[in-house]
């Protein structure tokens, strides 16, 4: 009986690869794909054609298909042959000619309408009201500091659009030069300081230049660098604010209220000939009183201050903590 032919081990499995990479076996199609997907990050729809079946196609034409597959089953990489080594790299952030990872947009300074818009009227008779309020006398600064950067103004929904403008925060401080420090720790920028006012009677003249600035008065939505919502930018000609800012300062140099907090008669008496519809009615009443003095700051000055951590000690303007009730 003749013996049976010895098939050569090589041959044997050259004849084995032969058979499972004919085309009835190389549909991977049909191979169970989803445990080797698991821990790989999903594909997303836009990238879908660099899947299995197209990374099948284009090894089917670019190469013989018992050369394709003996080349990826003998080198160092041990994925599966069907496994989606392309997408893989994009997702881990290779540089395999696939699209780049979505850049996160940097948040923008956004702020918000202060309150509803006022008529002349309102706002002159709620100017004329902290005229005659009993307000502390103190002695103190008016400032105005823009941001170091151009600031985005988002406007409210009911607007629906957007612009851009230069924005001025207008406040006082005993200090303003301390209040700028405070304002550099806490919220991560340097302000640029374009007026500094000093006069007696500094928190009602703060209240009613806010007053008359109430319709183009914004608040920040979130400050970017201490979270804040702060309440007293303003988009407003920073020339327009610091001519307003020095008429009120000539008026309380002019010392129109008594010892006990009271407007002098002759100031009294002024005050009510002013028309309240009339727009202009504050620069007919101040007509004839010499304007105050700035002393303006800069940010130069400022950064040389050594910034040490210090509580706020002298009487500021800071937003939401103290607001002052007008009868």
């Amino acid at each position: 009986m003749p013996r049976p032919q010895q098939v050569d081990a090589a041959v044997f499995t050259a004849w084995l690869l032969d058979l499972f990479l004919s085309p009835q076996f190389s549909d991977i199609d049909e191979l169970p794909s989803d445990d080797h997907f698991t821990s790989a990050a999903p594909v997303d729809q836009e990238n879908s054609h660099d899947g299995q079946s197209s990374t099948r196609d284009r090894d089917v034409q670019d190469h013989p298909a018992g050369q394709t597959r003996e080349t990826q089953n003998t080198g160092t990489d041990h994925s599966p042959p069907y496994a989606n080594t392309r997408s893989h790299r994009h997702h881990h952030g290779g540089s395999d000619g696939g699209s780049p990872p979505p850049v996160r947009p940097v948040a923008a300074r956004s702020f918000d309408r202060y309150g509803p818009p006022m008529t002349a009227r309102e706002i002159n008779e709620g100017v004329k009201r902290v005229l005659l309020a009993h307000l502390p006398a103190t002695e103190g600064y008016v400032y105005g500091f823009t941001h170091p950067e151009d600031m985005t103004m988002s406007s409210t929904p009911a607007e629906a659009s957007t612009c851009r403008n230069r924005l001025i925060k207008i406040g006082r401080s005993v200090n303003y030069e301390r209040r700028m420090r405070e304002f550099r720790r806490n919220c991560k920028y340097l302000p640029r300081v374009v007026f500094a006012h000093l006069m007696p009677h500094h928190l009602r003249i703060e209240m009613v230049v806010h007053l008359q600035l109430h319709n183009v008065r914004l608040r920040e939505a979130g400050c970017t660098g201490c979270g804040a919502r702060h309440e007293e930018w303003f988009g407003v000609d920073v020339g327009y604010a610091e001519r307003l800012v020095s008429l009120w300062q000539g008026f309380a140099n002019c010392q129109p209220y008594d010892e006990g907090g009271e407007m002098l008669p002759m100031w009294r008496e002024r005050l009510e000939e002013v028309d309240m519809n009339d727009e202009d009615c504050w620069e007919r009443f101040m007509r004839g009183v010499p304007s105050g003095h700035p002393v303006v700051g800069d940010s130069q000055g400022i950064e040389e201050h050594h910034s040490t951590p210090c509580e706020d000690e002298v009487g500021s303007s800071s937003d939401e903590l103290s607001q002052t009730d007008i009868p």
